[in-house]
């Protein structure tokens, strides 16, 4: 379980609620700033993911 402030994730592949995915770039403290698969930049929420996929 990812908290609040947890950048062990940066640089891993994430699933959003809503089927989107995208990769991690910077974690400022509940700000996650991903790029979408789709080549998209977009800040999210620790709520708004559904799975962190890891190396």
């Amino acid at each position: 379980m990812i908290e609040s402030g947890d950048c062990k994730f940066v640089g891993s592949v994430i699933s959003l609620k809503g089927g989107a995915s995208a990769r991690v770039l910077n974690v400022r403290e509940d700000k996650i700033s991903i790029l979408n698969l789709d080549g998209s930049y977009k800040e999210c929420y620790y709520e708004d993911i559904q799975y962190v996929w890891t190396p």
